[in-house]
């Protein structure tokens, strides 16, 4: 049994080729592919919506929140991505 919420999500038919691709490459479901997505990028969607909150009153500090939580994102999956070289 797993405390997991259900939800559902809808994707165009070219998204949904995309993540049956990833699923397929990764050798995991759909499913698990687009919650582990969403897990690792939890962090730099909070980010990103302090910053949307922030951009009425200071714009450019929310760009730049941007910019890095986008960096950051990047970065990450640079490192996960040589972990699969290994």
């Amino acid at each position: 049994m797993t405390d997991l919420k259900r939800v559902i999500v809808y994707f165009t038919e070219e998204e949904k080729q995309e993540i049956e691709a990833l699923s397929k490459a990764m050798g995991e479901s759909m499913s698990s592919v687009i919650g582990n997505v969403f897990r690792e990028t939890l962090p730099h969607l909070r980010i990103v919506a302090e910053a949307v909150s922030l951009a009425k009153s200071d714009p450019e500090k929310a760009v730049n929140m941007i910019r890095k939580a986008g960096y950051d994102s990047q970065m990450n999956l640079i490192g996960h991505m040589k972990d699969l070289e290994k």
